[in-house]
């Protein structure tokens, strides 16, 4: 990933009818995921999912390999964070990636948008946003085994914290004090 830079959004690449000003790159510009890589949970946050990941890696594609002096430039939230790299086969590449970096930040949610973006200031379209929910709160309490239920003799049904069990898969009864609905 590229170190993020500062710097703000704003801007639109083109005229309101979809068509670029003289000047401004013409690619447009897709988030397709948000990769967690932070336990418990790995893999794709999908759109306005839930994450812990406060270095989520965002993936994304062109519609045209970029033109000498142009970059794919990503917004958090309208505010410019960084710049994406493009991926193995390089400047004829059509997908990026970029990671950004939360520390520091609260939970809640976070919406990136990506734009091709050249030298002289020339913005292309904005991609549609692509949400995700940071929430690195731990639920309060912890995880109690109360009791197992049991399909296999000599002892079936509910065990409590009695015998051994004999079932291959037994059924683990629980708790965790102050877990909402909802919660992973």
């Amino acid at each position: 990933a590229v170190a993020a830079s500062g710097g703000g959004g704003g801007g639109s690449g083109d005229d309101g009818g979809g068509q670029p000003q003289p000047g401004q790159p013409e690619q447009r510009v897709a988030v397709v995921s948000i990769i967690d890589d932070e336990e418990p949970v790995l893999g794709v946050v999908p759109d306005n999912g839930p994450t812990n990941d406060r270095t989520p890696t965002l993936l994304g594609t062109l519609s045209a390999a970029l033109k000498p002096g142009e970059y794919v430039a990503i917004y958090r939230d309208g505010v410019l964070v960084g710049r994406a790299s493009l991926e193995a086969d390089g400047s004829n590449s059509l997908t990026w990636s970029f990671t950004d970096n939360l520390a520091g930040q609260a939970d809640g949610r976070y919406t990136y948008t990506a734009r091709v973006v050249n030298e002289a200031g020339g913005q292309g379209p904005e991609s549609a946003g692509y949400s995700m929910i940071l929430d690195t709160t731990p639920p309060p309490g912890s995880v109690a085994i109360n009791s197992y239920l049991d399909n296999v003799q000599p002892n079936v049904g509910d065990c409590g914290e009695g015998p051994p069990t004999h079932d291959p898969p037994p059924l683990l009864l629980g708790s965790v004090p102050g877990l909402e609905a909802g919660d992973p």
